[in-house]
């Protein structure tokens, strides 16, 4: 159904279906009838006769008394039919200025509405051929004057925007840019506007402004209006719009050498104009892959969702290869993928202007790995081996050694590249040898901390001792020697070798002396807390300001409906669903580390999951927290932690950090612990706890006792917890 036969079905918003007619109704009607017969009469002559037809439309309009619906839907066809058909712009321009003054009565608003946009869509589309600049403006102005008498305001911004559109793709900057001045008076703050519908509109113009940026090479404003694009907040923009935004973003950073930034925003071009159903989508997926070779990733940008269905499409094809060759560093297959798609890479201007760069980094990796197992080489074998210039070669070189990369010089006398490998090792020597004198210097300084006190807690008893091997010692019978066992073998219980207690610093200084040849070795701080009768074991989450393990990911499974399932998919959640999952978890087909549940269904899922994953602690409860109407917040606050859990007898285990870090590193996440460990225990308050449960405080499992260990090292107890 054509634009015409939407006009037919529209019918008349004054229609009247009362049998009751009078003879001048019934002459009216005859009247109606003839003309919608000469409009579907002139309407079949278009194709065949375009110059008859057009005599019968102008009929039409001339002979009606009083401007109504059939003359309105002359004049389209006649706009129509000159521009496109006849291509007589001058005329169609005359006879659209004509149907713009039915506007503002002959027909409904919605419906001149639309007739007015389609004929602006193929005035402005360049389907009618080559037309002048001024008679295309002359279109646009006709069109804003008459909307300004009608005193609607939104058709005459979307007329103002396809304007804007319509210059920039002719490339008439001076024109766009006093435009684009006037469409920012529109979106200036009025007291109880949309705010949305603004920012929309807003952007719409920002998309405008930063395409002709990007055009004229005018990277400084191009970067205001991007910054000010991201700004915007209380918008609803079309994705397509979004698109050009993201996009132009991408090629700024490209210009300032950030590829990270650049990968980023390509990315989020690529997914709003797949969204879109736009075909820009596979340019910029094009510049996405060539961004990412850039970055030096080793993640293959065709790995992820969005992208993977078009990895093995035509046009993309080529970009699939070469990223295949640059992550196996075969710069020679990445040169002939180069000379055998120039039509789907090199003939793109952005991708060609960096295409120098990604073989330059493809060319020094390769240099790198070629060089390893020489010590002298020639610049002539280096070149044919790169299939580059000899001077190119020097160049790359020169870099290396300035990047440190490559030690060694050049001799441009011989043209020869010389490898100092004695340098190289003689680094690594002295380098091993200022490590082993820095671990001496530690074991001496924790020699002189642990002596004095070793020294004065045990000179009594030995100056007592050698007083006493000074007497003589009397014989004693049978009786007394077994007294003096039993009294023996009690005070072996209470061994005279307990550790004595030090000082945090300290007790790192001892181990960190001790552990000299493992600098990878891990600290492990134990915490003992005294259970209570009926005390829960102690347990919590932690990330530590400087972790020394990667943190474990938990797989999450959710039982949620409805918004409730929205926000944990949102905030990342691995498996979301109703009681449905239940079958699957029982027979291993979802598996998870950690289940949450809103309050609404926990009874429909404990029948069956209660006994299979009780056992095993995995069963969502509201005492442990896993049963929440904010599964979303709970989620977030997962991310990125580690569970620690005290055993029956209360003890707390846990690594802290690693012997190579700063000492200021290793108290910050021994303290940090501590007091994670003292507010799960009640033995500091946790005002953010007690705000989100309105249980009663927890019971104090008080700390006892806390020892810092390694694995070559003995347990020190820490006074000062």
């Amino acid at each position: 159904m054509d634009d015409d036969d939407a006009d037919y079905m529209q019918g008349s918003d004054d229609e009247d279906y009362g049998f009751d007619y009078s003879d001048e109704e019934e002459g009216n009607e005859t009247a109606s009838a003839d003309v919608e017969n000469m409009y579907y009469t002139a309407k079949s002559k278009k194709e065949d006769t375009p110059e008859q037809a057009l005599k019968e439309f102008k009929a039409i309009v001339d002979q009606e008394e009083e401007k109504g619906d059939w003359g309105f839907k002359a004049l389209k066809q006649s706009t129509k039919l000159l521009f496109l058909n006849l291509h007589r712009p001058s005329e169609a321009l005359k006879t659209y200025t004509q149907l713009l003054t039915y506007t503002k009565s002959a027909v409904t608003r919605n419906y001149s509405e639309k007739t007015i946009n389609g004929i602006l869509d193929y005035v402005g589309g360049g389907k009618g051929g080559p037309v002048e600049v001024d008679t295309l403006e002359r279109f646009y102005q006709a069109t804003k004057k008459a909307l300004v008498e009608a005193k609607n305001e939104r058709l005459s911004v979307k007329t103002n925007l396809k304007l804007a559109k319509l210059w920039l793709d002719r490339k008439e900057y001076t024109r766009l840019s006093r435009l684009i001045r006037d469409l920012h008076y529109t979106t200036a703050g009025v007291d109880g506007e949309d705010v949305a519908q603004k920012g929309t509109q807003l952007l719409e113009i920002y998309a405008l402004e930063i395409q002709m940026y990007n055009e004229t090479k005018n990277f400084k404003k191009l970067k205001e209006i991007y910054n000010a694009s991201n700004a915007v907040r209380s918008a609803i923009p079309h994705p397509r719009i979004m698109g050009v935004i993201k996009e132009c973003g991408g090629k700024m950073w490209m210009g300032e050498r950030q590829w990270n930034r650049a990968s980023e925003d390509f990315f989020e071009s690529f997914r709003n104009y797949d969204e879109a159903g736009s075909p820009q989508r596979i340019q910029v997926l094009k510049y996405l892959v060539l961004a990412n070779m850039l970055t030096g990733s080793e993640v293959n940008p065709f790995d992820s969702q969005e992208t993977k269905p078009y990895k093995n499409d035509p046009q993309i094809k080529a970009m699939t290869d070469l990223v295949d060759a640059y992550q196996r560093r075969e710069v020679h297959s990445a040169e002939k993928i180069l000379r055998d798609n120039r039509s789907t890479i090199m003939d793109d201007a952005f991708i060609k202007s960096y295409i120098g760069e990604l073989l330059r980094s493809l060319r020094t990796q390769y240099l790198i790995d070629l060089i390893k197992p020489y010590t002298r080489l020639e610049l002539t074998f280096l070149a044919k081996q790169l299939n580059v210039e000899k001077d190119e070669v020097e160049e790359l070189l020169i870099n290396l050694i300035l990047e440190g990369k490559v030690e060694g010089r050049i001799d441009q006398v011989g043209m020869r590249l010389e490898l100092d490998k004695k340098q190289v090792l003689e680094k690594q020597r002295y380098k091993a040898l200022e490590k082993w004198a820095d671990a001496l210097e530690g074991i001496h300084t924790a020699v002189n901390l642990f002596l004095p006190r070793l020294f004065h807690s045990g000179q009594p008893a030995l100056a007592r001792k050698a007083r006493q091997n000074t007497k003589k010692i009397p014989e004693l019978t049978k009786k007394q020697q077994a007294a003096k066992a039993r009294k023996r073998a009690l005070k072996a219980k209470k061994s005279i070798y307990d550790p004595e207690k030090m000082t945090l610093a300290d007790a790192i200084a001892v181990l960190r002396a001790v552990e000299v040849t493992s600098p990878n070795s891990t600290y492990e701080l134990v915490i003992k807390t005294a259970m209570g009768k009926g005390s829960a074991i102690p347990k919590g989450r932690y990330a530590l300001p400087r972790e020394p393990k990667s943190v474990s990911k938990d797989r999450i499974l959710v039982f949620a409906e409805g918004r409730q399932a929205d926000e944990a998919r949102k905030a990342g959640a691995d498996i979301v669903g109703g009681p449905e999952l239940v079958d699957g978890v029982v027979s291993g087909r979802h598996q998870a580390t950690l289940f949450l549940c809103t309050p609404a269904l926990i009874r429909n899922i404990t029948p069956k999951l209660g006994r299979f994953l009780g056992p095993r602690g995995l069963m969502p409860s509201e005492r442990r927290g896993t049963v929440t109407e904010d599964i979303g917040d709970y989620i977030r606050r997962l991310k990125g932690t580690s569970e620690w859990k005290g055993d029956k007898a209360g003890t707390i285990r846990a690594p802290v950090a690693k012997m190579h870090y700063p000492v200021e590193d290793v108290v910050k996440n021994i303290r940090y612990f501590l007091n994670t460990v003292k507010k799960a225990t009640g033995n500091v308050r946790d005002p953010a706890a007690e705000k989100d449960s309105n249980s009663a405080p927890k019971p104090v499992n008080s700390i006892t006792k806390v020892m810092l260990s390694s694995p070559r090292g003995p347990g020190i107890q820490v006074s000062d917890f």
